[in-house]
């Protein structure tokens, strides 16, 4: 019985051996999809015999060993449309050209292996000239008969008689646009974030330094934010934490901020790279125009110019304008003067133009002149903004058979050009601007050039366009309530300039603070509050500052003569030295200088003096006293000095003095008459004596 069921078990383990065997070889037998991709490429034919295309493709078995492998090399029907291409690279291919077929060693389980393939340009039957164009390009593995992997790419056989090339040029914005500015020098959790060491900004530093070092960095302009760039240099010179902790140039932060600001300062020295400036923060530059404060927006184009050029040592264009989201009529009015032309994105045009797209357009303004807009090419944009996890290899392959479409589409027409626009701080994988320069300065068919001279080469398109500012622009605005504040507080802060002397620091500090205010992070409702806080702090500092100043209280000055001295004691309760300037003024005085303008020092009392005459003297008069600031746009405080004079008044003391005289001269003449007793004149004596003759026996008249 033992014996049995021992030998039954030893059959169902032999079944069970046997069925694992099986299953195994199954495995074994059964064909699962590799991981191929494009590790570089020539792929630029002439049209000659000789010619090769050449690639290095990365193969990754996986965890299978490969056997019987075979590398199909096949070219598409050419493709004359840049829609047509992109679906080919996506795999949507019309037919078949030619194909070649090529044998590859066996890979072992987990092998990655660099391939590379050699076909020859009369292998692919592209080895005439007059067959210049576009092509797909596809590499399929085969195992077995089955295909595991594939990747489509493209070939460029260039005609014997080639158009000129095209004027290339590639604008990099690098500005901060989502990242709250700096108060002051304490980090925010933003711009922490852009220095980390896996960050987009760390990277772009990185791609830059490699961009200058392979010397091809022919057509590149950086658009920059005079902002952005101020606030690597604070947080580069050491910055603090918002618990309060202080962090020195050593920090790690610090130094990769200095870092990135050399690698841009670097790359600026070279004469084939240039730069623009978006307005500082980069600002709400509609929102300003639209709420009345054209100035302010041209104070911040030119605020970031001087900003790139101080933290850079290279000025930027000044004649093209960058407005970070759209453009409005109003807006190109109230910049028009200072600008020859607008770099915009295509959605913000309407009447776009021709099928070929066109760099250079022009747009007619409200006073009838015109001005240029340049554009970027959308479709050629992408290539570099939508890398599709590809590679490098592949995606600069992608530019050359896209630029190649353009260049054998535009037949050398004066209009045609490449123009490339890509956020720096966007999805860019590590290398790739360096690899976009490579490509465009490689290129037969393209020109490199900066920005500055290809608007100038290339001609305006015949159409005229019209802006197109999106609703989304329109609704993302800063609301009229924020830049009417804003527009307070910059009204504000020129009388706390003037009220500081020039050694004090605080109006330069709200200056820079205030200069911030209108970027575009505190569009947010999240944000709009730390906006808003800028602008009240500026308002709050110059009420501050008015509210500091006092004149003393003193009892009635009084002048012992029609003119004298009247002081007045002004209290300055604040911490800053103020310059102010006072005004007097009465109906009861005249003053030699009725307007001086002093220096109060910091928490102290200072007393000064006006000569004043009495208008009319022996009365009380007010004397009004009125302390602005120097430019007199702000009254700080205002009082009234009780000031009597005790001089007699002029014209009195002459009618008193005449009238004592003529009292004198009466009074002297009554006193003359009581000294002599009955006395009279001569006359009086005459006629008496002829009275006591006629009386006493006189004479008699004789006769009837």
């Amino acid at each position: 019985m033992t014996a049995v069921i021992a030998l039954i078990a030893f059959v169902l383990l032999d079944i069970a051996l046997v069925g694992s065997a099986r299953q195994a070889h199954a495995q074994d037998d059964e064909v699962v999809d590799a991981d191929m991709a494009l590790a570089s490429i020539e792929a630029v034919l002439s049209g000659e015999e000789d010619d090769v295309v050449e690639a290095v493709l990365e193969i990754d078995s996986g965890p299978q060993a490969r056997s019987d492998l075979r590398l199909v090399t096949t070219v598409h029907t050419r493709v004359d449309d840049p829609a047509e291409m992109d679906a080919a690279l996506l795999g949507d291919t019309r037919g078949v050209y030619s194909s070649v077929s090529t044998q590859l060693d066996d890979l072992a389980s987990g092998e990655l292996r660099l391939q590379a393939i050699q076909v020859g340009a009369e292998e692919l039957d592209l080895d005439d000239p007059g067959l210049a164009g576009v092509y797909p390009l596809e590499f399929r593995l085969f195992q077995r008969g089955d295909a595991v992997a594939s990747i489509t790419t493209a070939v460029v056989v260039v005609p014997e008689d080639p158009p000129d090339p095209l004027p290339a040029s590639m604008v990099v914005s690098v500005a901060a646009e989502d990242t709250v500015p700096l108060t002051g020098d304490v980090l925010t959790s933003d711009m922490a974030a852009l220095l980390a060491p896996d960050s987009a900004l760390v990277a772009l530093a990185r791609d830059l330094d490699g961009t200058d070092a392979d010397g091809s960095a022919a057509g590149l302009t950086l658009a920059l934010d005079g902002r952005t760039l101020s606030d690597l240099s604070t947080i580069a010179d050491g910055y603090a934490l918002p618990d309060g902790q202080l962090r020195d140039p050593g920090d790690r932060r610090a130094r990769r901020a200095a870092t990135i600001l050399d690698r841009l300062a670097g790359l600026l020295q070279r004469p084939d790279v240039s730069s623009l400036s978006l307005p500082y923060g980069p600002a709400d530059v509609v929102a300003l125009v639209r709420g009345g404060e054209a100035d302010e927006a041209i104070r911040l184009f030119d605020t970031g110019r001087q900003a790139v050029r101080q933290l850079t040592g290279r000025p930027p264009l000044d004649d093209i304008v960058v407005p970070p989201d759209g453009l409005d009529a109003d807006t190109v009015a109230a910049l028009g003067p200072s600008a020859d032309a607008f770099l915009l994105e295509e959605r913000y045009l309407a009447l776009a133009g021709a099928d070929m797209p066109q760099p250079v357009r022009r747009l007619r303004t409200a006073d009838g002149g015109e001005v240029r807009i340049l554009v970027a090419d959308e479709s050629l944009s992408s290539v570099l903004g939508d890398p599709r996890d590809e590679g490098v290899a592949a995606t600069m392959q992608r530019l050359t058979a896209a630029t190649a479409l353009r260049w054998l589409g535009a037949e050398g027409a004066d209009e045609a050009a490449v123009l490339l626009q890509v956020d720096g701080l966007g999805a860019l994988p590590s290398g790739m601007l360096t690899a976009a320069t490579d490509t465009i300065a490689a290129l037969p068919w393209l020109r490199p050039m900066s920005l500055g001279t290809l608007a100038d080469v290339v001609e305006p398109s015949d159409r005229v366009v019209r802006l197109a500012y999106p609703p989304s622009s329109r609704a993302a605005e800063l609301d009229a309530e924020y830049i009417e504040a804003l527009g307070a507080a910059r009204s504000a802060l020129v009388p706390i300039r003037a009220l500081l002397p020039d050694s004090d620091d605080m109006a330069t500090t709200f200056g820079r603070s205030l200069l911030a205010a209108a970027a575009l992070p505190y569009r947010s409702l999240d944000e709009r509050a730390a906006g808003l806080s800028r602008i009240e702090d500026t308002i709050g500092a110059l009420d501050g500052l008015a509210g500091a100043v006092s004149v003393v209280e003193a009892p009635p000055v009084t002048l012992t003569s029609t003119t004298g001295e009247i002081p007045i004691s002004l209290v300055n309760s604040a911490d800053q030295a103020l310059d102010v300037r006072v005004r007097v003024g009465s109906t009861g005085f005249e003053f030699d200088e009725p307007i001086t303008q002093l220096t109060l020092p910091p928490n102290a009392t200072q007393t000064l003096t006006f000569r004043a005459t009495a208008l009319n003297p022996g009365g009380l008069s007010g004397v009004g006293v009125a302390v602005e600031d120097p430019t007199g746009r702000v009254l700080l405080v205002s009082s009234t000095i009780a000031v009597r004079s005790t001089a007699f008044p002029v014209v009195a003391l002459v009618a008193t003095i005449g009238a004592a005289l003529f009292l004198a001269v009466w009074g002297l003449r009554q006193t003359r008459r009581r000294r002599v007793p009955g006395a009279g004149s001569a006359d009086e004596r005459v006629d008496g004596q002829a009275d006591d003759q006629d009386g006493h026996g006189g004479l008699r008249e004789v006769g009837g």
